[in-house]
């Protein structure tokens, strides 16, 4: 009797995982049935609690809090410490979207060294009442680094690097 109990219990167990771990919720269902049809492409989409991570044929697209930098990522493309809310990579380039304690002076400073000294030629700077917008390019590919604060005092930072077309 334990004995059949005992297969039992390990029978229900891996069943209960079984179809824990394989079942979407609906929400996933139908997101990923909305982005295929708008797409025309597979879509894989995960929700995580607040977190939303989206995997198609041509890239990665996640939002939510403390977002994994993505996969491939370039070195040469700096990246301050923060909250990272929002990345995205495909064929065509990469973006962020970081929430920092520093402020804004601080990562105007910070991004104008870092871009340099990654062998980016700023070739367009814009600063006015709490905003910065540095562009950048190197070889075939262009940055643009946007660095702002909210009406709450967050300063925000935007990543976007690309390659030229």
């Amino acid at each position: 009797m334990k004995k059949k109990l005992g297969l039992f219990l390990v029978l229900l167990l891996g069943v209960s995982v079984l179809t824990t771990g394989c079942g979407k919720s609906a929400n996933e269902k139908a997101a990923e049935k909305s982005l295929e049809a708008s797409m025309g492409a597979n879509a894989d989409v995960n929700i995580e609690g607040d977190n939303v991570n989206i995997k198609t044929d041509d890239g990665t697209w996640s939002a939510g809090e403390n977002i994994s930098l993505p996969e491939g990522w370039p070195e040469d493309v700096y990246v301050t410490e923060g909250n990272i809310l929002a990345a995205a990579s495909n064929s065509l380039g990469n973006s962020l979207t970081i929430v920092s304690e520093k402020s804004v002076a601080e990562l105007k400073k910070e991004y104008q060294e870092k871009v340099s000294e990654n062998g980016w030629e700023i070739n367009m700077s814009f600063d006015t009442e709490g905003n910065v917008l540095y562009g950048a390019e190197k070889d075939d590919r262009s940055l643009s680094v946007t660095i702002s604060t909210d009406d709450e005092g967050q300063t925000t930072v935007m990543i976007i690097e690309s390659q030229i077309q």
